[in-house]
């Protein structure tokens, strides 16, 4: 077994190709989560326990295959009353980050409009 990146959602996402209509069948998934992505939390699913605010949108831009607005998603998240804070933190290369969870009970969310994608206006702030 051996993990692949995946290029797209067109009807060949990885390479190399898959047996019979895998590609396909990827493809198809892809797609769907990726659309999903754009108005619920489903994300958030894909993190282990705990995490942090960044890698949170690391997965949200991972899914979606485009960065998104920092600020903007911290405050869509945050808003949603999706994580809770944690009393813990994450060292890492810069200062430490504090670490969330999902919060318990909570199904998945549905937010009122898609996530706003990274403006290249706001790339020079």
């Amino acid at each position: 077994m051996a993990w692949f990146p995946v290029h797209g959602g067109g009807s060949n996402p990885v390479a190399p190709p898959l047996a019979f209509d895998h590609d396909r069948l990827l493809a198809a998934g892809i797609a769907r989560l990726r659309g999903k992505a754009e108005y619920t939390s489903l994300p958030i699913y894909l993190l282990p326990p705990t995490f942090t605010l960044s890698e949170l949108q690391q997965v949200f831009q991972a899914v979606l295959g485009r960065p998104l607005e920092k600020k903007a998603f911290r405050t869509r998240i945050l808003a949603a009353g999706l994580v809770e804070e944690l009393d813990a933190m994450r060292e890492t290369s810069r200062r430490p980050a504090r670490l969330y969870r999902r919060r318990a009970g909570q199904g998945l969310h549905y937010f009122p409009r898609a996530l706003e994608p990274h403006s290249v206006a706001s790339a020079a702030d």
